[in-house]
């Protein structure tokens, strides 16, 4: 991840000479606002919306095209991650005192909204309730709520940045319209030993086998251990068994000898290796990495039962899951 602190003498000359936190992301002509962009533009602050601020440019909009002009570190994974446009906007006190920058980022659903900030967040950073969550830098404050990523940056610190931060944040979440949670499928993982802020939801190519298209991943800390579960949701339960056995081809590849189990509503195969994988209904999922002392049978049938308890013999809908979403798909 990269620094989250931007340099101090960089702060002020930044403020001091009224330059746009975002060089790069110039417009190239006025023209009329898409849908989209009309979407994004209501999402911002207005002129006053905080006392004392005011909109210093005017929006500027990323798509899929140019994104590399405006985040060219990142861009890559954003696109992996379902990315539909992005707008920045520059705002300044009306003393030009201090000045902020907010990114809003539109994906493709509210699960690729969680998918990329928990792919940003880090489990040393300060979390607060801004949307569904967020989290505070030194300088930045960054959250998700449906399919919007949302980032504000402070451009000086010191007393008050945190304050302004926040007060430009709630606008932003203030004005996404319908109420979000975690992606359901979340729930199915244990909670014993489960390290907290670990779980991703990776939308591509999920422990790089293409024919996995996305799946979810939870870290796991005991005393002698540490791995992960993963769950990820097909489209039927014929898919989900033709992933289960190219899967399995994978595994033989590395360590031959994976044993086959078959049990009344599920399968069940066993790597040399350690990993322990389970096939139920439209699902695949199991356990990876340093299992010693762990019964990775035992875990396998407590997400096959939180499976079926949620009567999830279907699949959840992967790539649509709006994690608990109540209101409309904006």
């Amino acid at each position: 991840m990269e620094s989250r602190v931007i340099p101090l003498v960089a702060l002020a000359l930044l403020v001091a000479t009224s330059l746009s936190p975002f060089p790069a992301c110039t417009p190239q002509g006025a023209s009329a606002l898409s849908q989209p962009e009309e979407t994004l533009t209501a999402l911002l602050p207005g002129d006053g919306a905080v006392p004392g601020w005011k909109r210093a440019e005017a929006p500027v909009f990323y798509g899929p095209e140019n994104l590399w002009d405006c985040i060219n570190g990142a861009a890559a994974m954003y696109l992996d991650y379902g990315f539909r446009l992005v707008v920045t906007a520059y705002y300044a006190t009306v003393d030009g005192a201090t000045a902020a920058g907010i990114e809003i980022y539109r994906m493709e659903t509210p699960l690729h909204g969680f998918a990329i900030y928990a792919a940003e967040r880090s489990q040393q950073d300060r979390f607060i309730k801004m949307g569904v969550e967020g989290y505070l830098g030194e300088n930045v404050l960054n959250f998700w709520k449906g399919p919007y990523y949302t980032k504000v940056t402070s451009y000086r610190g010191g007393q008050g940045a945190e304050e302004n931060l926040r007060k430009l944040a709630n606008i932003v979440a203030d004005r996404i319209p319908g109420q979000y949670a975690e992606p359901e499928a979340l729930r199915c993982f244990p909670l014993r030993d489960r390290v907290t802020r670990s779980e991703r939801y990776i939308p591509k190519d999920f422990l790089g086998q293409p024919f996995f298209k996305g799946g979810y991943r939870v870290d796991y800390q005991a005393e002698r251990s540490s791995y992960q579960l993963f769950l990820v949701p097909d489209a039927s339960p014929g898919e989900a068994e033709e992933a289960f056995a190219r899967y399995r081809e994978n595994l033989e590849s590395q360590a031959p000898g994976v044993a086959l189990e078959k049990g009344e509503d599920y399968q069940t195969m066993n790597a040399t290796n350690g990993t322990t994988v389970f096939q139920y209904g439209c699902y695949v999922g199991g356990v990876m990495g340093n299992t010693e002392g762990v019964d990775a049978r035992k875990l396998v049938e407590q997400m096959v039962t939180n499976l079926k308890a949620r009567n999830h013999s279907s699949s959840f809908p992967r790539g649509r899951e709006s994690g608990g979403r109540a209101g409309p798909d904006t």
